[in-house]
């Protein structure tokens, strides 16, 4: 019975690490991405409108994202890991506009920590990533281009 229940987690655990595989419409992500710039808007919890753009140069830093076929991606801050999370998709869908996909991801299948973004086969576009706006007062969008 012992040898039952071990045969019986071994499979469950391996099925459980390949449903997030990065397969078909999907593969799309796979691969490394480098950020070139941020448009950001802020200031409108207080009645304003602020927009900048903003690079590796104005912030003196690179970033970069890792998308892996096996469904995990890596947040690179001056070409060191920050960060490593499983995917777990809460959407992926086309969209009728000047990407392809749009996608919101769960970072560990955790509701609370997402990353919302749209892709092209050239170009990511992620909202939190390097830069983000944390009180709700206006948005980043975040511009990356394949390696």
């Amino acid at each position: 019975m012992t040898r039952t229940i071990m045969i019986a987690f071994v499979l469950l655990s391996s099925y459980s690490c390949k449903k997030h595989e990065l397969k078909n419409e999907k593969e799309i992500l796979i691969g490394n991405w480098e950020w070139i710039f941020t448009e950001k808007e802020y200031g409108w919890c207080d009645n304003m409108d602020f927009e900048v753009t903003l690079n590796q140069e104005s912030e003196n830093y690179t970033c970069s994202i890792n998308f892996e076929k096996k469904g995990y991606v890596s947040f690179y801050l001056n070409g060191v890991l920050e960060n490593k999370y499983r995917v777990v998709f809460k959407h992926f869908i086309p969209v009728p506009n000047n990407f392809d996909y749009q996608a919101i991801i769960y970072l560990n299948n955790n509701k609370e920590n997402t990353i919302g973004l749209q892709v092209t086969d050239d170009t990511l576009s992620v909202g939190s990533f390097p830069i983000s706006v944390e009180d709700g007062c206006g948005f980043a969008k975040n511009y990356f281009i394949r390696e």
